[in-house]
């Protein structure tokens, strides 16, 4: 019964589409051919696709905007990193241990307490890893593929993405103790 109900009301809908003299031409224009092959529940998925397949992606300004963001990002961690040193309470604080404490594991007391234990640790990342990201988001601006565009956007990104976050957590915290004095 149900079958016969939604066939039904399918039916009735198309009829009503066909005739409907209201429809705006890029609508009339999904209409034709459209309408006479589907049933009404493929309906709305194939005028989507119709609909993105005349909608054109400017490249250019999407280009941009990705590479804008990787490095407003990439900016925001360098800053916060440099942050975080500027409030680490050694006199032995060199370029690149804020970068390195965010990726030691939280229980290594001794590497948190002691400089040079801390950077005989080995972690993934470094400051030349932050450079090298900065040279990736640049070099988006000539990407001529999306779809490379898309997947260079996503690994640069997530090469970073735990050490921003740890970087912004450590700063509200800097800021909170320094809030508290």
């Amino acid at each position: 019964m149900a079958a016969r109900s939604n066939a039904r009301f399918a039916d009735q809908r198309i009829a009503e589409l066909e005739v409907s003299d209201s429809l705006d031409p890029e609508l009339k224009q999904l209409q034709q051919g459209l309408l006479s092959s589907l049933d009404v529940f493929e309906l709305p998925r194939q005028a989507a696709k119709r609909l993105r397949m005349g909608v054109g992606l400017d490249l250019e300004s999407v280009r941009s905007a990705l590479s804008e963001h990787l490095l407003g990002c990439l900016t925001d961690l360098q800053d916060s990193l440099a942050f975080m040193e500027e409030n680490f309470t050694s006199d032995d604080v060199i370029s690149g241990d804020a970068i390195r404490r965010l990726q030691l594991d939280d229980g290594d007391v001794e590497a948190f307490f002691k400089p040079e234990v801390m950077r005989s640790r080995s972690v993934p990342y470094s400051m030349d890893d932050v450079t090298s990201w900065i040279a990736r988001a640049t070099a988006l601006e000539n990407i001529a593929d999306r779809h490379a565009l898309f997947t260079e956007f996503a690994a640069i990104e997530d090469c970073f993405e735990n050490i921003e976050r740890g970087a912004r957590q450590a700063v509200w915290s800097i800021d909170e103790q320094a809030n508290l004095r």
